[in-house]
């Protein structure tokens, strides 16, 4: 697994990313400070997608964890209505084809569907 990192493609991005949290200070007014900070770890995920020091799914599942411990990326108690609807799941089939066909995500559909009409009962 080890021998799959791209050593050298993971500094663009590391230091890209700490360049732009390190300027919060100068941040335009009108931006919040969780925003920047999103908006660096941004920048640092799309640059590490760019220059590939992993596979593409780890460097996307390592930029939301980060974003999840620092407490930057919120936590609904309940799902957004998006991923009720069938069409909300489309960005997750595009994303992995290999492991979710049409027949699961109609039944994903059918499931959360169920799901909401049990709750609200």
């Amino acid at each position: 697994m080890l021998a799959k990192v791209n050593y050298k493609g993971l500094i663009a991005p590391l230091v890209l990313g700490l360049l732009i949290w390190l300027a919060t200070p100068v941040r335009p007014a009108a931006i919040t400070t969780e925003a920047w900070y999103l908006f660096a770890i941004f920048v640092a995920t799309i640059v590490a997608c760019i220059t590939k020091p992993l596979p593409m799914p780890a460097t996307t599942l390592i930029a939301v964890t980060l974003g999840m411990v620092l407490k930057i990326l919120k936590h609904r108690k309940s799902p957004p209505p998006s991923v009720i609807r069938p069409l909300g799941w489309l960005p997750c089939a595009c994303s992995c084809p290999r492991v979710l066909s049409i027949r699961d995500l109609a039944n994903a559909s059918r499931i959360s569907s169920c799901a909401t009409l049990v709750k609200k009962r």
